[in-house]
C-alpha cells in the first residue's frame, strides 16, 4: 500500500499536505485538479464512497483563492436575479442541503462548523433604491419565494445601527451564512482524513487520454487516473489538452473585500446586509465587507478606487463601521462562465468531467454541487446538472 510521506503541516488547515514528487506515476481512481471548496468536496465525496483520488492543487496551499476570499453567504433569494430560473432551483436544492454537509463534514472533520441562520436584510438607501427593491419584491412574490417588505424603522428595529436615512428593506429571512474559511478548512480536514491525498505546488499544462487519464504537470511530470475532475475555478482555460475539444469559457471576475473588528470584540450587526454598493457579513471574530467586481484579468492587486467603492458602501448602511480597525484587505477571481452559471457534468471526453464556473455563487452552490457531481461520477445520474452541462457552449452543428 502506498504510504505518502506529508510536507510540513499547512498553516491554515493543520494538515500535511504532499510535494508533487508522492503522487506522480501514481495510479487512482479520480485526480481533481483544483483544491477550493469544489474540488476538495468533491475528493471528500468520492473518498467516502470508498475510491482512491489525488488532488492537484497549484498553490502553496490549499484552499487559497476564491474559496478563502469569499463571504460565506448563502442567499439564494438575495442572490436571485431576474430570469436565473435554473440557477435559483439549484440555489434552493444547495440550502436544502446544507445543514447534512454540515453534519456530515463534522463528523468527518472534527470540526464544529455552525450555519448562522439570522437571514438577510436588502436595503434602499435612496428612491431609486427603493423602487427597485420594490420590483424585486413583486418578482418574488410571483415565484412564490418568502420575503417580507420593511419599512426603514422597521429594519433599524432588526439592526439599530443601520443610517437613520435607510427608508426601505426586504427581509429574507430563509438566507442563511457560514464562515467560508472555517468551512474550507473543514473540507480539507475531512477529505485527508477519508484517504484523500493533496498534493500542493502541482500546476497543471495538459490533460490527455491515453491509457484512461494522464494529467501532465508544468514540469512534464505525470499523475494518471482513471478519469479527472476539472475543478480549477478561474484557471479553467488554462488547462491544455480541452479547449480543442469542449469549449469552457470561463474568466476571472476580480473581487476587492476587506475586514474589520469588531470594537470591544462586540458585534454591530447580527444579520447580512447588502446594499446597492457593498454588503456587510458578519462573522463571530470580524465584520466582511464586500465586493467590487471587475473584469481585470488575473490583475491580482487593491486599488484605492476599490477600497473607497467598499467604505463608501459600508458607510452607507452601518456608519459605525468606519469606526472599527481595519484587520484585512484582499482580492479573489470569481470563476465566471459565459453566462455566468455553474458547468457541471461530463464534458464529452472520456473520464472528463468538469465542476467550475459559479461565479459570485460558489459558496452558496457547494452543497448542490457536490451532491449533484456526486450522482454524476458514482450513479452515471445527470438529472441535477442537466442545466448546467459544460457543452453548453458548443457550436451546433447544422444536419
Amino acid at each position: 500500500m502506498f504510504e505518502p510521506t506529508p510536507l510540513t503541516p499547512d498553516p491554515r488547515t493543520g494538515i500535511a499536505v504532499l510535494s508533487v514528487d508522492e503522487v506522480v506515476d501514481r495510479e487512482c481512481d479520480t485526480i481533481v485538479i483544483g483544491g477550493g471548496v469544489m474540488g476538495l468536496g468533491i475528493a471528500w465525496r468520492l473518498a467516502r464512497a470508498g475510491l482512491s483520488v489525488i488532488v492537484l492543487e497549484r498553490n502553496a496551499l490549499p484552499v487559497g483563492e476564491a474559496s478563502w476570499a469569499a463571504a460565506g453567504m448563502l442567499a439564494p433569494l438575495a442572490e436571485l436575479e431576474f430570469d436565473e430560473f435554473e440557477l435559483h432551483r439549484f440555489a434552493a436544492l444547495s440550502q436544502e442541503l446544507w445543514p447534512q454537509l454540515v453534519d456530515e463534514l463534522n463528523q468527518d472533520a472534527a470540526a464544529s462548523i455552525a450555519l448562522d441562520t439570522a437571514g438577510t436584510l436588502m436595503v434602499g438607501v435612496d428612491p431609486d433604491d427603493a423602487a427597485a427593491l420594490q420590483r424585486r419584491a413583486q418578482y418574488m412574490r410571483k415565484l412564490g419565494l418568502p420575503v417580507q417588505q420593511l419599512t426603514g424603522a422597521e429594519a433599524r428595529e432588526r439592526e439599530p445601527l443601520l443610517d437613520p436615512a435607510i427608508a426601505s428593506a426586504l427581509w429574507c429571512a430563509g438566507d442563511i451564512q457560514v464562515d467560508n474559511r472555517a468551512f474550507s478548512v473543514a473540507l480539507a480536514q475531512a477529505a485527508v482524513r477519508r484517504g484523500v491525498r493533496i498534493a500542493v505546488r502541482a500546476e497543471v499544462r495538459n490533460i490527455t487520454l491515453q491509457q484512461g487519464v494522464s494529467v501532465v504537470l508544468t514540469d512534464g511530470q505525470v499523475v494518471r487516473g482513471r478519469r479527472v475532475v476539472l475543478a480549477a475555478g478561474a484557471w479553467t482555460r488554462s488547462i491544455e489538452g480541452l479547449q480543442s475539444e469542449v469549449n469552457l469559457p470561463v474568466r476571472p471576475v476580480r473581487g476587492q473585500m476587506m475586514s474589520f473588528a469588531w470594537p470591544q470584540g462586540e458585534r454591530l450587526l447580527r444579520h447580512v446586509v447588502r446594499g446597492p454598493d457593498a454588503y456587510l457579513v458578519p462573522k463571530a471574530d470580524r465584520l466582511v465587507v464586500g465586493a467590487t467586481s471587475e473584469e481585470r484579468g488575473f490583475e491580482r492587486a487593491l486599488t484605492g478606487g476599490g477600497l473607497l467603492q467598499l467604505l463608501e458602501g459600508a458607510r452607507d448602511l452601518c456608519p459605525a463601521v468606519l469606526e472599527c480597525n481595519v484587520l484585512e484587505t484582499w482580492c479573489g477571481f470569481r470563476p465566471g462562465s459565459r453566462d455566468n452559471q455553474p458547468l457541471l457534468g461530463s464534458t464529452g471526453l472520456p473520464g472528463v468531467f468538469v465542476a467550475t464556473g459559479h461565479y459570485r455563487n460558489g459558496i452558496q452552490l457547494t452543497a448542490a454541487t457536490l451532491h449533484a457531481m456526486e450522482r454524476c461520477l458514482l450513479l452515471g445520474d445527470t438529472s441535477l446538472v442537466h442545466e448546467f452541462q459544460p457543452d453548453r457552449f458548443q457550436p451546433r452543428r447544422r444536419a
